[in-house]
């Protein structure tokens, strides 16, 4: 019998690895929540009630901080992007080329090649597409 479960695991267990993330989210969501909810049973007999307060407990707990935070991030980088098109970046560009003259920069270059070293058009153009 454990012959066939280990068989069955191992066909069907590469197939679902796309899920397996949300897999241990959901379980560690239902370990974490499972406490509320037992302890909302004792005051409502209806499970399906009870059930139904700890899903919004879990939306207002975790997924509408998840949201606002996003939203917040999406508007970060949306100033971001003005200021990056508003030429602010310079200073990467003049911090760069101050760090290739420096004493410590030559020392560094003798044990990579020249070629491997990034030029601050190259830094400017893809830190420029991040923003795309």
């Amino acid at each position: 019998m454990l012959l066939v479960i280990l068989a069955l695991l191992g066909i069907f267990l590469p197939d679902n690895q796309p899920f397996s993330n949300a897999d241990r989210l959901g379980n560690s969501v239902s370990v974490v929540f499972y406490p509320v909810y037992a302890f909302i049973c004792r005051y409502i007999k209806v499970k399906a009630i009870a059930s139904s307060i700890t899903v919004l407990l879990v939306f207002v707990v975790i997924i509408a901080p998840i949201t606002y935070i996003s939203f917040l991030l999406i508007e970060e980088l949306q100033l971001f992007g003005t200021y990056m098109n508003s030429g602010g970046l310079e200073f990467v560009r003049t911090q760069t080329e101050q760090l290739k003259v420096s004493p410590f920069f030559s020392k560094l270059i003798s044990f990579i090649s020249e070629n491997d070293v990034p030029t601050a058009d190259l830094l400017m153009d893809n830190v420029k597409k991040i923003e795309r």
